[in-house]
């Protein structure tokens, strides 16, 4: 996406390492990820793209965050409908998020 779009974004991640070993479904945050730099990023032509990972309680919690132009409310209100009362037909990218997130456990299961 830097490259395609010709971007300054730097990226950090913050990761907890024990975590690390864990196994997921691949690319579930990438979407997310694609609209923090389309959305935030790309309008401002530069900025930072932030991926924390920690453990709590009994999940596992992902944050992406940037430092771009910043979601409209009620953008952000519709996505936390999404979150509540399932896909509504907008935001590809969001419901495979939350289908992927919805897979039973054994497609996440931490590995030896």
């Amino acid at each position: 996406m830097k490259l395609v779009y010709d971007l300054d974004i730097e990226t950090i991640l913050e990761i907890d390492q024990n975590i690390m070993e864990l196994f997921s479904i691949k690319l579930f945050l990438q979407p997310i990820v694609k609209n923090a730099i389309i959305h935030g990023i790309k309008p401002a032509q530069s900025g930072f793209i932030l991926i924390s990972g920690r453990e709590c309680d009994d999940c596992i919690e992902f944050t992406i965050s940037d430092n771009g132009v910043g979601t409209p409310g009620d953008v952000v209100e519709n996505l936390r409908l999404m979150l509540k009362k399932g896909y509504n037909g907008k935001g590809y990218g969001i419901a495979n998020v939350i289908n992927r997130i919805n897979l039973p456990p054994a497609f996440t299961m931490k590995f030896p």
